[in-house]
């Protein structure tokens, strides 16, 4: 008995050896995509085949669990030795699974040899539609068929699951709306059904139905009672005005109905036009999309009631500030620009071994004005200068005046036409040892305007010896 004992466990032992060795062939790691899913979804897996022997092989895929739909994406891979692979893995449950959590064992062997496979397992949650959606429909009591009507659905996701793009339909015999939800995990969000009633209705008690679809499955269906009964009869007169530079709108609603109607009146405006708008009374919300302003008065009105809204648009404080700017630059333009510019450069520096350096000074004088300019001055001067400025261009000086300080220079031009130069040039001597230390003196040029004495000066020039 010892001996029969002996032998059983040798062989227990060899055959797991080799299970163990065989699976150390195949290495597999998993990557959830959604691993989470309703009775009509699918769950999916990434999974990565690491082919971890010495020589080409094609594994192939197969699962040990009855009830579900499995695919792989592709359905054979072929790997090289020490290549890995991956797979998509599809799983689909039954219509008759139950809500809870499921380990499907997948296998993935060899085809080369049956004795090379592992086996992986696969943790999928399958959830019931049911409990994870509640909605919740708010139906109008005072539902009035000749006009647009307002049904307000709550949508509650009450688990830790996505829910996207799925198709919601609100209808009765008389409309039908649609919509499309997504929900973030324990999200709740609101939205607006707006109808409108087609055929002849009358008073009475109508199905209301609200269903969930996910692709073509139906997953939720709800039945509520719409009661159409006594409805208000509201009338809606617009008076717009208009004048210089301003309009207006007057809008008056009054209820002839046997019962109390909900109102929405809306106005838009760009940016600009909300500007120059006063509104009376104040709307009860406002909302701003990109550049545009939508109004909002939200009211009830008793049978009998009115409301009246003022909308009114004045451009005329916006003219006052134009007219005002306009005449700024007016008198700036016509009393303050100056006609003439006057350019002062130096083109040239000879030095000489005595401490004397000759310069060449050049004044351009232009007419940046669209008129004829008559009786302009320019007057120019030196300092530390060894004497008078000589070698005048074609405009000669009709002053020359040397002092202690300087020499001063003044050319008398008589006219100058619209868009017209003037170059005015001369040569100087001045003192070597301070022409490092000195900024050139400013031109400048004078002209009257309008009876007044206008003074142009010219840029800085700075020598350097």
């Amino acid at each position: 008995m010892i001996k029969k004992g002996l032998i059983f466990g040798l062989i227990f032992t060899i055959l797991l050896i080799n299970c163990v060795s065989a699976n150390s062939f195949i290495l597999v790691s998993e990557d959830e995509i959604k691993d989470s899913v309703f009775l009509s979804e699918t769950a999916i897996f990434k999974l990565s085949i690491h082919n971890n022997q010495d020589f080409q092989d094609t594994f192939r895929f197969s699962i040990l669990d009855i009830g579900w739909e499995f695919e792989t994406i592709p359905s054979t891979l072929t790997l090289d030795s020490g290549e890995i692979g991956e797979v998509e893995v599809l799983f689909s449950p039954d219509s008759d699974f139950n809500e809870g959590k499921y380990g499907i064992t997948a296998l993935i062997y060899s085809i080369a040899d049956s004795n090379i496979f592992t086996e992986h397992i696969f943790d999928i949650r399958v959830i019931d539609f049911y409990d994870v959606l509640t909605t919740a429909v708010q139906i109008p009591t005072d539902i009035n068929p000749q006009k647009q009507v307002v049904f307000n659905v709550d949508f509650n996701n009450n688990h830790d699951v996505n829910i996207e793009n799925f198709e919601v339909i609100l209808k009765s015999q008389f409309f039908e709306e649609k919509k499309t939800i997504s929900l973030m995990p324990y999200e709740t969000i609101k939205e607006e059904f707006v109808v409108e009633f087609s055929g002849a209705v009358s008073d009475g008690s109508y199905d209301l139905i609200l269903e969930v679809y996910n692709g073509d499955e139906l997953l939720i269906e709800r039945d509520y009672d719409m009661l159409i009964g006594y409805y208000p009869e509201v009338n809606e007169q617009r008076s717009p005005e208009s004048g210089f530079l301003i309009k207006s709108v007057t809008v008056v609603k009054s209820n002839y109905g046997t019962t109390t109607s909900h109102e929405l009146y809306t106005k838009r405006f760009s940016f600009f036009e909300r500007l120059f708008t006063s509104v009376s009374p104040e709307p009860t919300t406002t909302f701003r999309s990109g550049s545009a302003y939508t109004l909002q008065w939200d009211f009830d009105l008793a049978p009998g009631e009115y409301k009246e809204i003022v909308v009114t648009t004045n451009y005329r404080s916006l003219a006052i500030i134009f007219i005002i700017l306009s005449g700024l630059f007016g008198y700036y333009y016509y009393y303050r620009k100056e006609d003439i510019a006057i350019t002062k450069r130096v083109v040239n520096v000879r030095h000489s071994h005595e401490g004397i350096s000759t310069i060449n000074v050049l004044l351009v004088l232009k007419n940046k004005s669209g008129k004829l300019l008559k009786n302009l001055k320019v007057m120019d001067n030196l300092v530390n200068v060894a004497d008078n400025p000589t070698n005048f261009g074609t405009i000669k000086p009709t002053i020359i005046r040397k002092g202690l300080g300087g020499v001063k220079m003044i050319w008398n031009i008589e006219t100058l036409e619209r868009g017209a130069e003037v170059i005015i040039s001369y040569q100087a001597k001045c003192n070597v040892q301070v022409i490092g230390h000195l900024n050139i003196p400013l031109a400048v040029a004078k002209y009257i305007k309008r009876k007044r004495p206008i003074i142009v000066k010219s840029n800085k020039v700075k020598l350097f010896s």
